[in-house]
């Protein structure tokens, strides 16, 4: 697993003196590609946020959450390869739909899923614009890059298109297969790692993180086993938002944070 490497003390990490927004997320990524090796590492995707709209991402911007799918009004849906595998716990994720849903500041539409928690993972990643790139060439509404696109496509229904920063990966339908897909690699890992899969926000920080790194992050949290100093720098650079997180950016406060959110 991705538990070897220099070891650090966490019990000092200060929390950031600002929360990041959405723009700013882009400008760190590359701390996340020093990871991207293997989906058995940390940062296997790019997870940093879009650049549409550069906003602080708001306290009721898609909680995480199993609440029933609700069509949204005036949507309009957008076809999706179908994913399958995974936990049984996975299917209403792998079920959700996506719609177009009115125009973002840049123009752009906006894209929603009738899930709550993929309506999040939207949410967070790139603000629902499908057609962001940010400048290290994580794209679209799940930020990927060729690894963990790759990865996603093992699940996907016939398979995605060959990984294209402009092409395939701008398509809303074939990169929200691509969420669900990688949601579905992730998900057979931390089975196999012994974290539970039944609580979206693991599901969504081993997509921000990578399940190694997610899983790095848990183990810490719950007391057990220490972090990598790439793992911690992905941690501060992809804060919780400050309404949720308790006290210093420790990995007991980060991964409560985003538990709750």
């Amino acid at each position: 697993n991705s538990t070897t490497g220099n070891s650090i003390n966490t019990s000092n990490i200060k929390a950031p003196s600002s929360f990041t927004d959405i723009k700013g997320w882009a400008e760190t990524g590359q701390n996340m590609m020093q990871s991207i090796t293997s989906s058995m590492n940390g940062g296997s995707s790019g997870s940093m946020g879009g650049e549409a709209e550069g906003t602080y991402i708001a306290r009721d911007a898609g909680q995480f959450n199993a609440g029933p799918n609700v069509v949204p009004a005036d949507g309009q849906e957008v076809k999706s390869p179908t994913v399958k595998g995974g936990p049984p716990g996975l299917q209403p994720y792998l079920q959700a739909k996506l719609y177009r849903k009115g125009t973002l500041k840049n123009g752009r539409p906006k894209y929603v899923s009738d899930n709550p928690a993929m309506n999040a993972f939207l949410t967070i990643e790139s603000s629902g614009d499908a057609g962001v790139v940010n400048r290290l060439g994580y794209a679209g509404l799940g930020q990927f890059k060729a690894p963990a696109w790759n990865e996603a496509s093992k699940y996907v229904e016939g398979g995605l298109p060959a990984f294209s920063t402009y092409g395939s990966a701008l398509d809303p339908g074939l990169n929200f297969a691509a969420i669900k897909g990688y949601m579905v690699a992730n998900a057979n890992l931390l089975s196999k790692y012994g974290i539970p899969v039944d609580h979206p926000a693991h599901l969504y920080l081993a997509h921000q993180q990578g399940p190694g790194g997610f899983a790095q992050i848990y183990r810490a949290a719950k007391g057990g086993g220490s972090m990598r100093a790439d793992i911690i720098r992905n941690m501060k650079n992809n804060p919780p938002p400050k309404d949720y997180l308790q006290g210093p950016l420790t990995p007991v406060t980060y991964y409560n944070a985003w538990l709750n959110r």
